[in-house]
């Protein structure tokens, strides 16, 4: 269902090419990296691209200057930091006549080895509107299963339109009111995150290719106006939106990012925490890791000028 989000890299402008170190017989061969330096090129890359600044990338300033950002390729899985924040960056640059907000959805599902309390943890960033009335910051809610349950948030956000849905929106809101409700539309906009209700469940390819069963999972909303480009070429914006996202102890997780401004925002992927071969191999489930396409991710780093 996700192929609709895949972004044609070979398309980039100003793009070099740099071919991975060999790796382990037990990992699939690596496929070639792609680097550039971000001021020279991220803003002029497809609108909707993702990637991740190189490394360290939380500590970097929003314009990211004299950073590197790798291209983020849809449905892989990349492995090679250890990081304890990743930072995911978004040519947010508008390519439909909407010139109104909207939002990004940033699911981050986290993969551990053992038992956690939680279960759902819910942010929103920006200002949103719910029933014509500006909301109240939402401040970040961590959920435990006494008060909603995983599989219950998947039901909730499978609902038909219609009745089922009003009925389905009053249980989740129900079980996870804290003063503020969750669901709304970006002031200035017309993108109800509800009504995409069903792209924030967490159902996702890379629970059946990884040794981890116990789960933590996480939707963020992010409110945004897409940047425009002048017929003088000068953009609006000089960064990226960005989110940081915190490892919070996971061996692994899965990324999803999309938004109703476009199709072409976004994509999925999956970061295993570890620069060890042998550590990926073991946390790959064998049929998985015969196929799996396993990225490298900033192994193959330029030098600095």
């Amino acid at each position: 269902m996700f192929s609709r989000y895949l972004i044609p890299l070979v398309a980039v402008l100003a793009v070099k090419l740099v071919c991975a170190p060999a790796v382990a017989q037990d990992l699939p061969p690596q496929l070639r990296e792609i680097e550039y330096k971000y001021q020279q090129g991220f803003l002029e890359t497809l609108p909707g691209t993702i990637g991740v600044p190189a490394p360290n990338g939380c500590t970097a300033r929003p314009q990211l200057t004299g950073r590197y950002i790798y291209l983020v390729k849809n449905q892989l899985i990349y492995w090679g930091t250890e990081d304890d924040c990743v930072r995911v960056v978004i040519n947010h640059q508008a390519n439909n006549p909407y010139r109104g907000a909207s939002y990004l959805g940033v699911q981050v599902i986290g993969f551990y080895e053992r038992p956690r309390s939680e279960t759902l943890v819910l942010r929103r960033d920006g200002i949103f509107v719910r029933n014509n009335t500006e909301s109240i910051v939402f401040n970040d809610k961590t959920y435990y299963p006494d008060q909603i349950t995983q599989e219950e948030f998947d039901r909730f956000h499978s609902a038909r339109d219609g009745a089922d849905a009003d009925r389905a929106l009053a249980e989740f809101e129900g079980k996870t009111k804290t003063g503020v409700m969750w669901h709304a539309t970006p002031k200035g906009g017309t993108h109800n995150s509800w009504d995409d209700r069903r792209r924030f469940r967490m159902s996702n390819s890379y629970e059946g290719q990884l040794n981890l069963r116990h789960r933590v999972l996480e939707n963020r909303l992010i409110a945004f106006t897409p940047y425009q480009v002048g017929a003088d070429g000068r953009r609006s914006e000089d960064a990226p939106r960005f989110v940081d996202i915190h490892r919070s102890g996971a061996k692994a997780i899965a990324v999803r990012i999309f938004s109703p401004y476009s199709y072409d925002y976004g994509g999925e992927f999956a970061l295993i925490f570890s620069t060890k071969k042998t550590v990926v191999a073991n946390l790959m489930k064998l049929p998985a890791l015969s196929g799996a396409p396993l990225k490298s991710l900033f192994a193959a780093l330029p030098r600095r000028r």
